[in-house]
């Protein structure tokens, strides 16, 4: 059990010192989102607010969300020409390597990327839009703790496709996804909600409840996600 775990962390280490200027170019995106957080929220809380900003706030948000667990490396831009992922995943088959290992460093590399640019992004976001006027650090921390847990769950399924698709189809399912959450954020902005000031009440008004729900999503979420990625690599002919 142990060693599976420092083979893991010794794949994840090799991807980060063979990516540099990818995981510089990712942070510096990180600090690049969060400042354009600035006029989406300041839109938002407006006593004039119309649909239009609500929609294009929660949209970025989902947006944010579906983008810290991602790494600007050659194969994230490369897996629409060449299928890069799926190479990547053959090429760790036929190298001696356990399929629980390989499972094991996808899954770490997921929450190393989602909490280290989470941290860069909600830090950066907490002082530049001025958030703290509205909610309190406890609450803040609890709503960064929920963003996690919606990247790890789009990433579960995520992970799925990139092991059983090709690049192309890989890519329109990623646009399906948007595309869901867009329909979902015009739908809630319709009724006069929003997903943003949603998350913000809930974890102002219930935080206690809302940490115990979050907490045992994401564990569950990273537990089944990598019970059914050791099932679907089994299964699937990588050939």
């Amino acid at each position: 059990m142990k060693r599976g775990w420092r083979d893991a962390w010794f794949i994840v280490k090799q991807e980060f010192r063979t990516s540099p200027i990818g995981l510089l170019l990712t942070l510096l995106f990180m600090v690049y989102l969060s400042v354009m957080t600035y006029p989406m929220v300041q839109m938002v809380f407006d006593k004039d607010v119309g649909i239009i900003s609500t929609i294009l706030m929660d949209f970025y948000l989902v947006l944010i969300f579906l983008s810290l667990g991602n790494l600007m490396n050659r194969r994230s831009t490369r897996y629409l020409s060449d299928d890069s992922y799926r190479k990547y995943v053959i090429k760790q088959r036929i190298l001696p390597i356990g399929i629980e290992t390989i499972v094991r460093a996808r899954y770490l590399q997921l929450c190393i990327l989602a909490l280290v640019n989470g941290t860069v992004f909600f830090f950066v976001s907490y002082f530049v839009t001025g958030l703290g006027e509205i909610t309190t650090i406890g609450s803040y921390v609890l709503f960064v703790l929920i963003g996690l847990t919606l990247n790890v769950l789009i990433n579960v399924f995520l992970t799925y496709c990139e092991w059983r698709m090709s690049g192309k189809n890989y890519m329109w399912v990623v646009f399906l996804v948007m595309g869901i959450h867009t329909v979902a954020a015009i739908i809630i902005s319709l009724c006069g909600g929003s997903i943003f000031k949603s998350l913000i009440y809930i974890t102002n008004e219930w935080p206690i409840p809302t940490a115990i729900v979050t907490i045992v999503v994401l564990s569950q979420a990273i537990v089944w996600g990598m019970k059914s990625s050791l099932q679907v690599l089994r299964r699937t002919d990588l050939s």
